[in-house]
């Protein structure tokens, strides 16, 4: 899996080399192809026979343990390879933020953008914290990205990780089991980053944060 990406990305450096200048507009067209490539590589993992494996180890999780062993050490391989998709596809990506800049819109075109905005809310490395938020704020201050998408990739990131959501962006619902304390955390966070809307749908319903 390492050595594909290492070829995709190879490959569209030295294609982008000879296609970027026969465009006449500002699309990087060797990073957008990078971007491309590597949103393949993670949906890759994200097909049914992937979910049925995340699915079947949460049941053995919550189960007395008896499970088909075999369909349990198929499911965790399948679980392990798509870790380490995740991890591989987001440290070509930090990569390649970290020597072209932030994948904006402008840089690789909308349907590009938001394929490298799905890389970021699966981003599969530990410590996501200190590796991804700085990235994150940057592109935030840059307006590269909107309110609501750095709220949701930044809290889905904190779900993650296990980490309470600083702003309920991305589970809005897990608002209605926090303590009064930490709901009046969350809302002075929306506030202070200028989320000004307090309502979510959930259930086929509107709700709203108080």
């Amino acid at each position: 899996m390492k050595l594909l990406i290492f070829t995709l990305i190879f490959s569209c450096h030295a294609i982008g080399q000879c296609t970027i200048k026969k465009q006449g507009s500002s699309i990087d067209v060797s990073y957008k192809e990078i971007i491309d490539s590597l949103a393949v590589v993670d949906q890759s993992v994200r097909k049914l026979k992937y979910l049925k494996a995340r699915d079947y180890i949460v049941k053995y999780k919550e189960s007395d343990g008896e499970m088909n062993v075999k369909k349990l050490e198929r499911s965790q391989s399948l679980m392990s390879k798509w870790i380490e998709t995740d991890s591989l596809v987001s440290l070509a990506l930090i990569d390649e933020i970290n020597l072209r800049g932030f994948p904006s819109k402008d840089m690789i075109g909308n349907k590009s953008f938001y394929a490298a905005l799905e890389i970021l809310i699966h981003f599969g490395l530990s410590k996501s914290d200190i590796i991804l938020q700085p990235i994150l704020d940057s592109a935030f201050s840059a307006s590269k990205l909107s309110l609501e998408q750095y709220v949701y990739i930044v809290d889905c990131q904190n779900v993650k990780s296990g980490r309470p959501q600083l702003y309920c962006g991305c589970l809005p619902h897990q608002f209605e089991s926090l303590t009064r304390e930490q709901k009046d955390s969350v809302l002075v966070n929306r506030k202070r980053i200028g989320l000004l809307s307090i309502r979510y749908k959930y259930g086929g319903k509107w709700k709203e944060m108080k």
